[in-house]
């Protein structure tokens, strides 16, 4: 994985750098070679060496300006989500949340906790929807989940099965999978 986002980020300054010219870095090669000079190794790497200092001062300025445009925790245009499984459980990889973790707790059948820490939800609007995925992720279709309320950071969700509503609104608790989206 580390791997794979070496070979990116490498990939990306590349074509930044294919894109802007070396002029866009300010780049002072310490060595020029014409056809049939011949070529020290020294003079190459203090060439590769001028190349390596240039690209580090642009990731510094890129991991400053990509710092600077996360979504401030408590403003307005904050975006958190999650994918949370049946079991209560967070789906690796299926969440985000700009002001710090979010935890998820199953606390009886059908009714979950999921706490988005350090980010302020007053003001802000909580959708839940229920997620139909397959295998041992999977919810049955005839599963709905909604926000039963929220505040402070804590959203709390319900989920019931509707096949068991006979004539109701809502049937019986029923543990399912859904994700939770926070705007604010």
């Amino acid at each position: 994985m580390k791997r794979t986002v070496q070979k990116t980020k490498y990939f990306v300054l590349g074509a930044l750098l294919a894109t802007m010219g070396l002029w866009g870095l300010a780049v002072t090669l310490p060595h020029a070679f014409n056809s049939g000079d011949e070529i020290k190794s020294a003079e190459m790497n203090a060439n590769f060496q001028a190349l390596k200092n240039a690209v580090d001062a642009l990731e510094a300025k890129l991991s400053k300006v990509s710092a600077s445009q996360k979504a401030p925790p408590t403003k307005v245009g904050a975006l958190a989500y999650v994918l949370v499984r049946a079991n209560g459980t967070k789906w690796s990889g299926y969440e985000f949340n700009p002001s710090g973790t979010i935890t998820t707790t199953r606390t009886s059948q059908g009714k979950y906790k999921v706490h988005f820490n350090g980010l302020a939800l007053g003001g802000g609007i909580v959708l839940v929807s229920t997620y139909l995925g397959t295998g041992t992720n999977a919810s049955f279709q005839d599963n709905v989940c909604h926000v039963r309320s929220f505040g402070g950071p804590t959203v709390n969700v319900e989920c019931f099965d509707m096949d068991s509503a006979n004539g109701q609104d809502i049937g019986m608790p029923q543990d399912a999978s859904f994700s939770v989206l926070v705007i604010r």
